[in-house]
């Protein structure tokens, strides 16, 4: 089996992660731009697992299943087992199909300096399958218009494009504490299309222009505690209940 991993974890200025925020409230950038990342035991639990994740999987595809057989996590079988059949489908078809492992995928072709790390990918054929593994047991991520996980296929597709006559690219989110398992299958055309379509937001973001757009992407921001234009929403999302009560 053919396998390549990038082990050290880099953060753009315009992440993947953050893409949903910094597309919806650009000035948000600017405002997070120097702070240090928070940490909790959430996110450090999911780095393990990720890491862990990523160690398995790099002896799998080298022939060595001990660590596989002696794993304990479920959660992160079970995540495995997904990529591995994602890939497996691929080998039965393509017999150089290769599987990535946390790989540094550059999208700066449409986001100024932008590159984030794919979890998995599977290549091979007319098809790239791109797998984001989310151990988290809150939210349930949908893979369906999913701006990270797109960012993550313009990656990967600026890669491997010129070797494969990619027709379709599958992007995957994987959460399996709370079975949530969900496919977003674009046509080439269709993903090129959207990153085309965002180009001009993710310069204005970078620049650090654009204005305040409070919304739900606000809940992982660094700023959202000491946000004018956050707590101006919610006051007058108050007043305006107030009023209504005040009114009945």
């Amino acid at each position: 089996m053919n396998a390549t991993k990038t082990r050290k974890r880099e953060h753009a200025k315009l992440s993947a992660s953050g893409a949903e925020r910094w597309l919806n409230c650009p000035k948000s950038v600017g405002l997070e731009e120097g702070l240090p990342d928070s940490s909790t035991k959430y996110s450090e639990e999911g780095t393990q697992m990720h890491e862990t994740a990523e160690y398995v999987l790099e002896k799998i595809l080298c022939n060595d299943w001990n660590a596989y057989n002696t794993l304990e996590d479920e959660y992160i079988r079970e995540y495995i087992d997904y990529c591995l059949d994602v890939y497996d489908a691929k080998r039965l078809v393509y017999r150089d199909a290769i599987a990535m492992i946390e790989t540094r995928v550059d999208y700066s072709a449409w986001v100024p300096e932008g590159f984030g790390t794919a979890d998995f990918i599977a290549v091979g054929g007319s098809s790239l399958d791109v797998i984001d593994f989310k151990y988290g047991k809150g939210v349930p991520v949908s893979a369906v218009g999913n701006p990270q996980m797109r960012l993550y296929g313009l990656g990967a597709l600026w890669m491997f494009d010129f070797i494969y006559n990619f027709e379709l690219v599958r992007l995957h989110v994987i959460q399996p504490r709370i079975g949530n398992v969900s496919v977003e299958q674009l046509k080439k055309h269709e993903l090129l299309h959207w990153g085309e379509s965002i180009k001009d937001r993710a310069r204005i973001a970078f620049k650090g222009g654009g204005e305040f757009n409070p919304g739900t992407w606000c809940r992982w921001c660094k700023v959202r505690s000491t946000c004018k234009a956050r707590t101006s929403q919610m006051l007058s999302k108050l007043n305006a209940i107030l009023n209504l009560n005040r009114e009945e």
